[in-house]
This record gives C-alpha cells, structure tokens and sequence, in this order.
C-alpha cells in the first residue's frame, strides 16, 4: 500500500504548491480563449450552429481553437521551419476565404446540437432545458484544476529535499524538449516531429503538439518544463478531447440531453482499450485518455474531431 500514501503525499504537496495554482489559473485563461476564438472560427466556416448549446461549444470550439492556434504558433516562433507551418497556412487560407464569402455561412442544426428537443416521431418539438454558459465553464475549470492535480499527485511529483524525483524518463525528456522549442523555436531531427524528411532520422509526428502548447507558459510565464506540460498543456488536450467526444456522441446518437454528452465525455477519459494480443510492448499502454493523452496529446484532441468534420462534411451516417 505504499503507492497510495505516496500518492496521498504528492497531492498533498501539489495542492500547498502556489506555482501550481498560478498554472492552473492560467491554463483556465487560455482554454476560455482558445474556445472563444474556436466557436467564432467554427461558426464562420459553417461547423457550428449559431444555437448550438454552450456545452457544443466546448465540444467544437475548444478542439478548433487549440488547433489553429498552435500551429500558428509554431510556424511564427520556428520562423517558418515547423512542420507544423503548412498547416498553418492551410488554416490562415480557410479563414480568409470564409471571411470574405458573401453572407454568413451557418450549420444546419444537428442532431443534438440545438437547444430543441425531439418529439416521438423525431422531428424538433419544444426547446430542452440546456447548461448554461457559466455552469459550462465552472465545470471546465474545475475538470482542468482537478486534472492537474492528479498529474501533481501521479506523474508529475513535487520536488523535495532540493529533489524532484521521476520514476519515468519520458516525463522530464519530453518537458525538457518544450522547453527547448521555447527557447530556440527548433523541432529537433533527433526527438519528435511531425515529418519524415530525406536523409534526416525517422522521426515520431504525434508528440510536437502538446510540445509546442506547454512551451507557450515556458516563455511567456518563465514556467518550469514539468509544471507546463503537465499543469497546463495536457488538462487542456485532455479537456478538449473529453469535450470533442461527447458532443460527437451526442450528435450521433441524435440525443439533445446531457447523458449522451456526459457518456462520451466519461468514456474518453476513463474507458481502456482491451490488447487483442498479450505481450506487445505497447500494451502496457492500453489506458484512458485521463493518462493516455500523456501519449497522444494534440493527436487524440485531432482524431476525434476530423470524425465528427468529416460525418458533417460527407453527409455518411455515422
């Protein structure tokens, strides 16, 4: 049992800890505003209805936001040398032409996307009762607090005695890098990016994103490697992510309540993927977002929203 009280004791130094406060509150700053800048991108373009609930929002915008503006980001502080730039480009180009389209293009409601409820035939019948924004985003910041402190208490354990211990190197090797792309703005040929170049080393796409977020409080805020990734990069992936699914959900399945949403939302957090083959290394990765989005990160965040663009684009049934 002596897991849980070290658990017990990194809590409880995670929560005495003011820097992780301070982290904490401005990884709530920036999910309000990378959803607030999603939800008008999403609404230009067409992927969200005016109506759409607060909760849809969440779902859409925040999803949307973070991936527009890290790249951005990235292509700015990398002078145009990550490989994130074309993405960047890509998306400056959408928004361009979407602005300067004739008229306001809107969604048409999807299933659950409004605020109306469906009679027994199917069709809209009278408006349901919704979450309202601020409830949404007290339920947001305390998910990303209690997140965070999670990470404190699991993987991102508090220094002691001068001492920050850390059982598993990946934590502080892949801190350390947004770190670096903070302070040079270089996707290292030699760790993680997101193309494979000629006569450059294999390199793994999935990891630059998250890299690229944390290393925004590393240079704005002086923030220490670990603390950004965890306390401030990843609850918000994670955020985004459980938000992505829901509404996913609630949209296919065609529901206009909240258990759908929540289902989705739980689910992606907590449901584990079952090995279909006992003993591959990777195996041992079989988790919940709640910890898998230490793998992931954009990726996931990435994945589960090009499901719910592409039904929409495509008009497939889900």
């Amino acid at each position: 049992m002596d897991w849980i009280a070290q658990v017990v004791e990194q809590g409880r130094l995670t929560i005495a800890s003011a820097q992780v406060w301070v982290i904490i509150l401005w990884a709530i700053v920036a999910t309000g505003a990378f959803t607030a800048f999603g939800t008008w991108v999403t609404r230009r373009i067409g992927l969200l209805s005016p109506g759409a609930p607060p909760t849809e929002c969440l779902g859409v915008g925040l999803p949307a936001g973070v991936m527009i503006v890290i790249p951005w980001w990235a292509a700015i502080r990398s002078g145009g040398q990550s490989s994130f730039t074309p993405v960047a480009v890509a998306f400056l180009v959408v928004m361009v032409l979407a602005i300067a389209r004739p008229g306001r293009p809107s969604a048409a409601p999807s299933p659950g996307s409004g605020n109306m409820s469906p009679t027994k035939n199917g069709t809209i019948g009278s408006p349901a009762k919704a979450v309202g924004p601020a409830a949404v985003w007290l339920l947001a910041a305390a998910f990303l607090a209690i997140v965070a402190l999670v990470y404190g208490s699991t993987m991102a354990v508090r220094s002691t005695s001068g001492a920050q211990p850390v059982d598993f190197l990946d934590t502080a090797y892949y801190s350390v890098l947004g770190r670096d792309l903070g302070s040079s703005g270089v996707e290292d040929p030699f760790g993680p990016a997101g193309l494979e170049l000629i006569g450059v080393a294999p390199q793994a796409w999935y990891h630059w994103g998250e890299l690229w977020l944390a290393a925004v409080p590393i240079t704005a805020l002086g923030t220490s490697p670990i603390d950004a990734r965890y306390f401030f990069a990843l609850p918000i992936l994670l955020l985004a992510a459980a938000a992505a699914t829901g509404t996913l959900v609630r949209r296919w399945t065609g529901s206009h309540g909240a258990p759908a949403y929540l289902f989705g939302f739980v689910a992606c957090v907590f449901l584990s993927p079952i090995p279909l083959l006992a003993g591959p290394y990777f195996a041992a990765y079989a988790s919940g977002l709640l910890f898998g989005i230490s793998s992931y990160g954009l990726a996931a965040v990435a994945a589960i929203s090009t499901l719910d663009i592409a039904r929409r684009l495509t008009g497939t049934r889900p």
